[in-house]
C-alpha cells in the first residue's frame, strides 16, 4: 500500500458546454487514480450541461466563479496544487 498524501489537482475553464476541451477534461478525470489524486474544476462562467457528467467521474465542480472576466475574485479558496488553464474568451 502507498501512503503518499492524495494530491488536489485544480482545473480551471470557462464553462462545462459541450465542446472539445470539456470532453478533454472528461476524459482525463475518468482516468485519475482516486487513490492518489482528488479532482476540483472550477468553472469561472455557469458550469453548463456536462457539470453532472464531471461529477459523475469523480470530480467536484464550482461555479460560476466570477461575475466579468476582469473578476479576479474568483482566484481565492480552490483546493489546486496544479492549475492546468485554457482560455477560451
Amino acid at each position: 500500500m502507498d501512503d503518499s498524501p492524495i494530491i488536489n489537482i485544480g482545473f480551471v475553464l470557462t464553462s462545462l458546454s459541450v465542446g472539445g476541451q470539456e470532453r478533454g477534461l472528461l476524459k482525463i478525470i475518468s482516468k485519475l487514480n482516486f487513490d492518489r489524486f482528488r479532482p476540483f474544476v472550477y468553472c469561472l462562467k455557469d458550469p453548463g450541461r456536462l457539470r453532472g457528467d464531471v461529477e459523475a467521474a469523480g470530480a467536484k465542480v464550482a461555479g460560476p466563479l466570477s461575475t466579468s472576466k476582469w473578476d479576479l475574485r474568483s482566484c481565492g479558496g480552490w483546493h489546486g496544487s496544479c492549475v492546468p488553464t485554457a482560455s477560451t474568451w
